[in-house]
């Protein structure tokens, strides 16, 4: 219980890492200008910051507050000028599962390249095949996949395709 309030009253529990098993894959993303990181095994690009923050190149970091929304409202966000001709989407469940980082906790992914990346759950563009109006997310505080209802509030990460 205590570990619960200290989480929801805004403290931070620092980033853990087993490193030996982490430094292979950091070759795997490379930086690109305007807060953007390719994956070079997946060939798509993801934004490095959560929905809500900015890129902040000087300091090579995300600020601000990332945004809980609905699934609904992440799609309407799509459909903004600014996200729709860049191609910007939702990722699949597979998509959005393959950047987590599964020997680390709190969050699980490599924050060097997802800075100030929330420890909580993201949606995807998944639907759940059993239940209407459910969706896949993945928890980033161990890597975990589940669904929930479309009116949770969840953070969003928006992927495209390599050009």
């Amino acid at each position: 219980m205590l570990l619960g309030l200290a989480l929801h009253s805004g403290w931070c529990i620092a980033q853990q890492c087993r490193s030996s098993d982490t430094e292979a894959t950091d070759e795997r993303f490379q930086p690109l200008p305007g807060g953007q990181i390719v994956d070079q095994q997946s060939h798509l690009v993801w934004m490095r910051c959560s929905v809500g923050q900015r890129w902040d190149s000087s300091k090579n970091t995300c600020t601000g507050e990332a945004l809980l929304l609905t699934w609904f409202q992440a799609n309407e966000l799509l459909s903004k000028p600014e996200y729709k001709a860049h191609r910007w989407r939702l990722p699949g469940i597979y998509e959005l599962s393959s950047i987590t980082e599964l020997n680390c906790y709190d969050p699980a992914i490599k924050l060097q390249h997802f800075p100030h990346t929330p420890a909580s759950h993201y949606w995807t563009a998944t639907a759940f095949a059993n239940k209407a109006g459910y969706y896949w997310l993945v928890q980033f505080l161990n890597g975990e996949n589940h669904t929930d209802r479309d009116r949770r509030l969840a953070f969003v990460r928006m992927v495209k395709p390599l050009p």
